[in-house]
């Protein structure tokens, strides 16, 4: 996933409440689902987000400062092993990505559980802890 697909996915996963419980307000039989009730669906599905690089050399600051703070609010109803990590890049990355993946530029990138880059995200939940928002460096 690209930034606006992440930063979506992130914004979705915010939605679930703490305690992770779904309020069923509906009478039963009642076919409809009520709006927050399909909103809280659609980010417990998000919630399979397991990592978010960043080519920070390459980015304005203002457009990758907000996501370690939209990781943090996002994951708080996430057991710490399931907390999606964010992941820093070494200048130079962007274009290695770019190359790797095809594409003319890449800033952000998000990846999810049901991918197939289960070895990554492995290595990336061993190796990188969940993050901490009191001693993240913003630029």
């Amino acid at each position: 996933m690209g930034f606006n697909s992440t930063s979506r996915v992130l914004e979705l996963m915010c939605k679930i409440p703490n305690d992770t419980s779904i309020d069923d307000s509906l009478p039963s039989g009642e076919n409809v689902m009520a709006p927050e009730q399909v909103v809280l669906d659609q980010a417990k599905k998000a919630s399979e987000l397991a990592a978010v690089f960043v080519c920070r050399s390459t980015l304005p600051t203002a457009l990758y400062a907000p996501i370690p703070l939209l990781i943090t609010t996002a994951s708080r109803a996430l057991p710490p092993g399931k907390k999606p990590r964010l992941v820093y890049l070494p200048k130079g990355s962007e274009l290695r990505l770019s190359k790797a993946l095809g594409l003319p530029k890449v800033g952000i990138i998000g990846i999810t559980d049901c991918s197939p880059a289960l070895t990554l995200i492995e290595y990336v939940r061993q190796n990188v802890p969940p993050l901490d928002i009191s001693n993240t460096p913003l630029s």
